[in-house]
């Protein structure tokens, strides 16, 4: 089985936008479907850095 880490910042040029950062977090989700990946659980939502951004988090898996 493989495993991977789907990161989507959530910050655009004027401060935090989640909606957006949801809405490309559920395109590359999508896109790694498509490619034979499975979402594990449900979406997390961190901060990393020193400044504390916000981020989205969402494991896949791949079957063999």
């Amino acid at each position: 089985m493989d495993y991977q880490v789907i990161v989507m910042k959530c910050c655009g040029a004027f401060g935090t936008d989640f909606p957006a950062a949801v809405e490309q977090l559920a395109a590359k989700v999508r896109e790694q479907i498509s490619h034979g990946w499975e979402p594990l659980g449900g979406v997390a939502v961190g901060e990393t850095g020193g400044l504390k951004t916000p981020h989205l988090f969402q494991a896949m898996i791949k079957r063999r």
